[in-house]
C-alpha cells in the first residue's frame, strides 16, 4: 500500500518530537502520505527547537539534516507569490500558500494555548471547499 496525497506539515507538528516522529514514520515506505514543507517552516521549527525547547545547536542541525535527507521531495518552492493573496491569519499565510502551490491537503494541527489553531478554521473551510483550479486564480 502506498498513498500519494500531499500534506504540508507545519512547524507546530515538526517541533513536537513525539508528534513529528509519528507523522514522519507514516510518511516512510510504505507511506500513507507525502510530506511537504517550505524552508520557512523548517526555519520556524529550528527557532522553536533552539529558542523555546532549548535543544543544543548540534541536535537542531542534525535533526534538520536528517529530515531533509530522508524526505528530499518534501521541499515546496516558489509559493511566496501567493502569501500576499491569502487572507488567513498573517502568521499562517506561508502555510496556506504552500498548501495551494503544492496542491496539498490541509496541514495537520496541534491545539494551541493561544487558540490560533481554532482561528484557522476559516481558511480551512475555504481551502476544503475549493478545487485546486479555484486556487489557481490566486
Amino acid at each position: 500500500m502506498q498513498a500519494d496525497f500531499k500534506v504540508v506539515i507545519d512547524a507546530c507538528v515538526l517541533a513536537n518530537i513525539a508528534v513529528c516522529d509519528v507523522f514522519l514514520r507514516l510518511a516512510e515506505k510504505p507511506r500513507l502520505y507525502l510530506p511537504r514543507w517550505p524552508t520557512e517552516i523548517l526555519d520556524e521549527t529550528r527557532r522553536v527547537q533552539s529558542e523555546k525547547l532549548n535543544w543544543p545547536e548540534r541536535l537542531v542541525a542534525s535533526w534538520r539534516d536528517e529530515v531533509v535527507h530522508s524526505f528530499p521531495d518534501a521541499a515546496v518552492d516558489d509559493y511566496e507569490h501567493l502569501i500576499e493573496r491569502v487572507t488567513n491569519h498573517e502568521k499562517d499565510r506561508h502555510v496556506l500558500a504552500a498548501v495551494i502551490h503544492s496542491r496539498s491537503q490541509r496541514p495537520p494541527d496541534q491545539p494551541s494555548r493561544t487558540g490560533r489553531a481554532s482561528k484557522r478554521i476559516g481558511w480551512r473551510r475555504a481551502a476544503d471547499g475549493q478545487s485546486a483550479s479555484a486556487f489557481d486564480k490566486l
